[in-house]
């Protein structure tokens, strides 16, 4: 029988720890080994999952000196593992090996949150609120250290911590050598103020690399200020003496945490969450929560309208995927509108990032420049924080509480746009949404970038490093954790020869999916494939079905029918963009600029690229913005504005940032398949006679086509493409004749299987089509004497090769070695299974080991499973 190769889930949240450590950096990672060291429990809270972020983002490359052992530890790892060079700690790497020892050793990590509110009992800490994008929850630990530089637990606690005396910032800048640029901020001046000033002048055939998205910050020596018995600060404004080095702040930590361990320890409270006490912004005609691929055009195109507005954002940054998440190309969608002059200015600033001969696409840091800077030419106001929590009135939303670095703060607005790409602001107002396919509960893959540079013809080129990396669900920050944690230590399993190592980590997590939010009106592959149009469209899309599962038998019959039987995943597709999919259904001053519209699960793999969530982004943003100023939207109103930005317009040709062609407009393939399918023209389908057809009416039901499957089944016919270049769409036909019988098949084909296959293994991907196949037979009827679909249904569980291969693999090792490749997916099985042996009123008989797996959507599969089952009892 499979097993699951999974760390078994320890709750973060529910469980009582010696200590607690606030802060991602060198201090709080030192703190934490010390505190472990001494055989105690910890939990290490950090905002943005970024181990050693002063290495990894403020590119602090000066290590320092200490006499400490475990920084000499520390630093003979970084150079065992060729993460120094020169005396210098290359940030990447630095950033990698520490999630690589977090994964390994197995700590207790909680990402994307932080303080929000406390209680005191006497003269000690006894409970902590942290506040984060699935909402409030009570940390629970007996002590605590504040490592962060901005004193997040400290600000709480009624201390201020004082500006920093010198803000630093660092790029890199690769010709013929590798030029490190650094520079300090002045009083007043913003980072990317600074990379302005330190680019001031284009150098031929250089390309920017990487360089700060965070200042390194010192400060001068302060008094430490007054806490509670059990808080310990290692917050660098009140260390005795400046920080400067890498080695300066890992003291500062190791040093906390030793006082820690004589610290008394305080009983957490059990009761009532204590009161969130939130500083008023004043209010805005726009808040626009998540500033990301969509978000921030939202908020752009927001403020042309005259709209005063404030933007949350969890990063440094604006511009989501593009400027953050390693991903700055656009794949197909259509040019036009507000998105247009974002570009022009992106273009404009290219010539001091590197030439377009050296960078695909745009360069991301200066698509980060842009952005700030007209964020500043238009009064934006860009907060730094998390969304937690909704205020509603009615239908409408009025107020959010954000937790920041310093302190959580309330917004209030007249208009308000999800472009958190989760549907953060939405689930968090109660709108209805989907997640995930039918089959398993899982979304799209997610990703962890990174960048590294080439010498290609004596010339430096920037290069993308991207491949997917398994599923999370973005609903729970635990296992956004995980992910992130994991996708970053993805990249110590690679050689480190050269510039075959990456320059730069992501900051953002490679997010495809997570909700879908119930709308106005829902797309659907349908509308796509077949180029519908619609009286209220603010826009176009073109794509592919750029959907990266290889295990069809667990998609819907229209993905399986269009993928595996027609080939087409490919196949070019488009249509209009209808106003009614970025308008909640549930409310009514909400408008989504991001992945999170009202698509179908199908549709969302082609109608989720860039170039589409920016122009959602110009929509949404006029739309709040014309709401605010009038109290309605005036739809004819929009579409001018819209039309005379271009944003209508059809795509013309190629440019240099992507891929909108007049093909993806004008091919028709497999179109005619597809109507007759869709339409239920069985006399058409009978007709045609063909492969595609009998599948087609399989699936619509008809029972006259079974015998031509069986046909294909016993006669093992492959007939895959030849040139598809894929291997993962290299499908036999006759296990694609199989999974279309869950349209027709009944009982009785089920034990034909079980005899015809006989005894022999099977593959996994064969598995998991017969084990799907048999749960939609299952649940038309159940049958009389099980024993035969129950043995065919025990040997689905031996299945081997259970290591799924992914379309895009870790570092490029697919062509190399697939089976490193991909993650195990024997759990599903055992979920299809399981739901199958319900069907036939027997236990599903799950291996409970996948009850307790580190990865929520197995684990809630399973729980699910089990409550069927507990309901059915009942």
């Amino acid at each position: 029988m499979m097993t699951e190769m999974s760390t078994p889930y320890r709750p973060v949240r529910s469980r009582i720890y010696d200590a607690a450590v606030v802060g991602g950096g060198h201090a709080g990672f030192a703190a934490v080994e010390r505190l472990r060291s001494a055989g105690w429990s910890v939990v290490w809270l950090d905002r943005t999952v970024t181990p050693l972020w002063e290495a990894g983002w403020a590119f602090q490359e000066v290590l320092g000196g200490s006499d400490l052992p475990a920084w000499q530890a520390w630093t003979d790892h970084l150079s065992n593992r060729g993460a120094l060079a020169g005396g210098l700690v290359q940030g990447a790497l630095a950033e990698v090996l520490a999630a690589e020892r977090i994964r390994t050793q197995a700590w207790d990590v909680l990402g994307y949150a932080s303080p929000v509110a406390i209680e005191l009992a006497g003269d000690l800490l006894v409970d902590v609120v942290v506040g984060g994008k699935d909402g409030l929850h009570r940390l629970s630990a007996r002590r605590w250290v504040d490592a962060t530089d901005t004193g997040e637990l400290l600000c709480l606690l009624g201390v201020f911590v004082p500006a920093p005396a010198v803000r630093r910032l660092a790029i890199h800048r690769r010709t013929s050598i590798d030029e490190r640029l650094t520079g300090e901020l002045s009083i007043g001046e913003s980072l990317w103020d600074g990379w302005a000033r330190l680019l001031s002048k284009p150098v031929p055939d250089a390309i920017v690399t990487h360089g700060s998205v965070v200042t390194w910050d010192e400060w001068l020596p302060s008094a430490a200020p007054r806490l509670p018995a059990n808080v310990v600060s290692a917050v660098p404004a009140f260390a005795p003496t400046t920080c400067r080095t890498l080695a300066d702040r890992y003291s500062l930590g190791w040093h906390a945490a030793g006082a820690l361990l004589s610290a008394p320890p305080a009983e957490p409270a059990r009761g009532p969450l204590p009161a969130v006490q939130a500083r008023e912004l004043p209010s805005a005609a726009v808040a626009v929560a998540g500033l990301g691929t969509g978000g921030a055009l939202a908020a752009l195109a927001a403020a042309r309208a005259g709209a005063s507005v404030i933007g949350i954002e969890p990063l440094p940054f604006a511009g989501g995927i593009g400027s953050g998440g390693g991903i700055h190309v656009y794949y197909f969608g259509a040019k036009g509108g507000l998105q247009e002059e974002l570009d022009q200015r992106v273009r404009a600033a290219m010539p001091l990032f590197g030439s377009g001969r050296q960078v695909p696409g745009f360069h991301p840091d200066a698509k980060k420049m842009v952005f700030a800077q007209w964020f500043a030419e238009l009064g934006i106001q860009p907060l730094t924080g998390t969304l937690v929590s909704v205020e509603r009135v009615g239908r409408e939303l009025c107020h959010a509480l954000i937790a920041t670095p310093t302190g959580p703060v309330r917004v209030q607005a007249a208009g308000w746009i999800d472009g958190t790409g989760d549907g953060d602001l939405c689930a968090a107002g109660g709108c209805t949404s989907s997640f995930g396919r039918q089959g398993d509960g899982l979304p799209h893959h997610f990703s962890q970038s990174s960048g590294k540079v080439l010498i290609q013809k004596d010339l430096p080129r920037m290069q993308v490093i991207n491949f997917d990396q398994g599923f999370c669900d973005p609903r729970d920050i635990e296992d956004l954790t995980r992910a992130r944690l994991t996708g970053i230590a993805q990249y110590a399993n690679a050689p480190w020869v050269g510039d075959e190592r990456p320059t730069y980590i992501a900051p953002a997590l490679g997010l495809r999916q997570a909700r879908q939010i119930l709308t106005r009106a829902t797309l659907t592959l349908a509308d796509l494939i077949e180029r519908r149009r619609f009286p209220d469209a603010v826009g176009v899309t073109g794509c592919h079905y750029d959907n990266h599962a290889t295990d069809y038998a667990y998609e819907s019959d229209d993905a399986l029918y269009w993928v595996w039987v027609l080939g087409q995943w490919r196949g070019r597709t488009a249509c209009d963009i209808p106003y009614g999919i970025l308008v909640p259904r549930d409310l009514d001053n909400v408008w989504i600029a991001s992945r999170c519209l009202g698509v179908s699960q199908d549709a969302h793999h082609s109608l989720r690229m860039q170039r589409d969530l920016q122009r959602t982004g110009e929509v949404a943003g006029l739309a709040a913005a014309q709401h605010a100023a009038r109290g309605t939207v005036d739809l004819a109103h929009l579409r001018a504005g819209l039309e005379a930005s271009g944003a209508l317009k059809r795509p013309e040709g190629t440019d240099e940032f992507g891929q909108a062609t007049d093909a993806a407009w004008l091919d028709q393939s497999g179109r005619a398949e597809w109507l007759a399918y869709r339409n239920e023209s069985l006399a058409t389908l009978r007709e045609a006679g063909s492969w595609s057809a009998d599948a087609a009416m399989a699936l619509r039901g008809d029972d006259t086509v079974r015998e031509r499957l069986w046909t294909v089944i016993e006669s093992r016919i492959e007939d895959f493409d030849p040139d598809e270049r894929d291997a993962s769409f290299r499908i036999p036909r006759w296990w694609v004749a199989i999974a279309v019988l869950r349209g027709n098949g009944q009982q009785a084909d089920l034990i034909r299987l079980q005899a015809t296959l006989e005894a022999q293994p099977l593959p996994w991907a064969l598995a998991s089509i017969i084990a799907t196949t048999a749960e939609r037979i299952l649940l038309r009827s159940r049958p009389a004497d099980c024993s035969a679909i129950v043995a065919l249904l025990e040997r689905c569980r031996t299945a081997i090769g259970v290591q799924r291969g992914f379309l895009q693999g870790p570092l490029d090792v697919r062509e190399r070695d697939p089976s490193e490749a991909g993650e195990h997916a024997g759990w599903q099985l055992h979920l299809v299974i399981g739901r199958a042996r319900q069907a036939m009123g027997l236990p599903a008989a799950i291996p409970q080991e996948l009850l307790t797996d580190e990865r929520a959507l197995v684990r809630r599969a399973f729980l699910s499973l089990n409550g069927m089952a507990a309901q059915a009892a009942s």
